[in-house]
């Protein structure tokens, strides 16, 4: 796919993209336009006609499906534990759509399953009875450790299901605002998350798409490893835009961390811009062509800390700013 074929359909990814704008994983519009843009170039690429479907019907399959990909990826983050005693990810109502961890959770955090042992449910109890009074204190208390459903208490109450999550979130809202201990857990499990996203992703950085946060002590404690991350997110950026980034491409081309025939069949499709026919003309198969970028890109990977250091003395030798 060239720049032009992308110019052509970028408003596809972008509609898609504005669908999708108002996710409960709070991606942003334009982080949805990258991953988006990603779909499109392996849809470009694996189009076959044969297969009864017209280009334009491939390509926003594709474009969604990367899209949907990236949310199964954030679904994985908040996985639910299953055990006996109170977890933060324990359902507070019949539509399983808040739960414990919403006390000290706000609209930018996934909270991962947390368990707290019956001491700490005690001390959340008390909580409750110093921050809350009234109706409010009794719809927490209720919905957090009675299990009672919202439509079981807007029959106690004589209201409607509504106005009793309404209750229930101006409860929450005030325990995480005016509850010391509370807030201060919930900043160490943020701390936490953040810390155990950011090795996951430096431990295994499969997807080609990085999402970095981290607290300004992270930034200090693991400032290698988010340098390395971000290189190569730039790096992996540049290469699926026919490296809008030039310096990229000799310096892949630099590296000792191929095979021969994989960096010259990279060198020729990505960077000599040949037709897949002409590489198969040349003996290349048609999967190994497919594969080529995927496979640089694994070896990357593999060697993130070396490439990350032949970068740095690339760069230097040749003036470029890092």
């Amino acid at each position: 796919m060239t720049n032009e074929d992308y110019i052509q359909w970028e408003p596809l990814v972008k509609k898609i993209a504005y669908k999708h704008r108002n996710n409960i994983y709070k991606i942003e519009f334009e982080d949805l336009i990258q991953i988006g843009a990603i779909g499109l170039f392996k849809g470009f690429e694996s189009y076959d006609s044969s297969k009864g479907k017209t280009l334009t019907s491939w390509l926003y399959e594709s474009v969604e499906r990367a899209i949907f990909r990236e949310f199964q990826n954030m679904d994985r983050i908040k996985r639910q534990a299953n055990y006996k005693s109170i977890s933060f990810d324990t359902p507070t109502n019949e539509d399983e759509d808040l739960y414990l961890g919403d006390i000290i959770s706000d609209d930018n955090v996934n909270v991962e399953a947390t368990v707290v042992n019956k001491l700490m449910v005690e001390k959340y109890k008390e909580e409750i009875n110093l921050v809350l009074a009234g109706r409010e204190k009794e719809i927490v208390y209720k919905t957090l450790f009675e299990n009672k459903k919202f439509v079981d208490l807007a029959k106690e109450y004589d209201t409607s299901h509504t106005t009793i999550r309404d209750i229930q979130r101006r409860g929450f809202r005030n325990l995480k605002n005016k509850s010391k201990m509370i807030r201060d857990k919930w900043l160490k499990m943020r701390e936490d998350e953040l810390e155990a996203n950011l090795l996951s992703q430096y431990n295994d950085p499969e997807r080609v798409y990085f999402s970095i946060q981290t607290s300004g002590r992270l930034l200090k404690k693991y400032k290698k490893e988010i340098n390395i991350l971000n290189f190569i997110q730039e790096l992996f950026d540049s290469m699926s835009f026919d490296f809008k980034f030039k310096k990229y491409s000799s310096f892949i081309l630099s590296l000792d961390i191929f095979n021969k025939r994989d960096i010259e069949l990279f060198n020729k499709r990505k960077i000599n811009k040949m037709t897949q026919d002409e590489l198969l003309k040349q003996g290349y198969g048609y999967i190994e062509i497919l594969d080529i970028e995927k496979s640089v890109k694994k070896a990357i990977l593999r060697n993130k800390e070396e490439v990350y250091k032949e970068w740095l003395e690339f760069s230097n030798s040749n003036n470029i700013a890092v």
